[in-house]
């Protein structure tokens, strides 16, 4: 065998070694390229999807805001009702009362009737809820 040879098998297995070495860090380079472009790619979707949920939770703050003060209004009038309500029974056992005992004494006081039927045809506070986000 010639003396250059062993030189040249040398020299063609190191390149060879290279080669391969090269195209390692190559494939290796454009997987972890390939990687950061999806990282990047799933960030951005993360972050849309942030956003939208972020607007669904301010959406859902504002309807929760607009049903307290429904239920705060609908508590109100039912209060007045009650009140109302109270004001009648009483004024019923009284009279009652009155009919099955001593009609010598003085009869119960009329009712204000009135204030009565305007709170009873007064109407209930509603209002249409927040417009939904689109």
């Amino acid at each position: 065998m010639p003396p250059w040879t062993e030189n040249a098998l040398l020299l063609a297995l190191a390149a060879g070694l290279l080669g391969i070495l090269q195209n390692l860090l190559n494939r290796s380079g454009r997987k972890m390229e390939v990687d950061a472009t999806s990282d990047d790619a799933h960030v951005k979707r993360l972050g849309e999807h942030l956003d939208r949920l972020e607007q669904a939770q301010l959406h859902d703050r504002r309807r929760i805001d607009w049903l307290e003060d429904e239920l705060w209004a609908e508590r109100g009038v039912n209060t007045e009702l009650r009140h109302a309500l109270v004001q009648v029974v009483d004024w019923g056992e009284s009279v009652s009362e009155w009919k099955s005992g001593d009609r010598s004494v003085q009869a119960p006081q009329d009712l204000d009737w009135g204030k009565f039927r305007t709170l009873l045809e007064s109407p209930r506070p509603r209002r249409p809820p927040p417009p939904s986000p689109e």
